[in-house]
């Protein structure tokens, strides 16, 4: 989610995009590496104002991080085995629920 907080509209779809491509790379990087099998969870993503000046690799940084955190602080090692999930990176907050 993109709230109006983080700037007009074109902000907030370039910094949806940007999200929306790091997370897909992210999990494309996991399941190659064999971290994660096919995904079956759901993620909400809260994007803070700061996310607006971050750039890409900075976006994708913060997804990483709070999604290694999240699944750490679950106890899980890969999604799909039941639980939920909570972790903040900078300017981004994950929150979801693992299947």
């Amino acid at each position: 989610m993109v709230s109006r907080k983080v700037g007009k509209a074109v902000v907030r779809n370039r910094v949806r995009r940007r999200l929306r491509e790091g997370l897909r790379q992210l999990l494309r990087e996991r399941a190659v590496s064999g971290l994660i099998g096919t995904p079956s969870f759901d993620l909400l993503v809260l994007v803070r104002p700061s996310a607006a000046e971050a750039d890409y690799q900075a976006l994708q940084t913060a997804l990483a991080r709070a999604l290694e955190k999240a699944l750490s602080a679950s106890g899980r090692s890969a999604p799909g085995r039941g639980g939920s999930l909570r972790a903040r990176g900078s300017g981004v907050e994950l929150r979801g629920s693992l299947a």
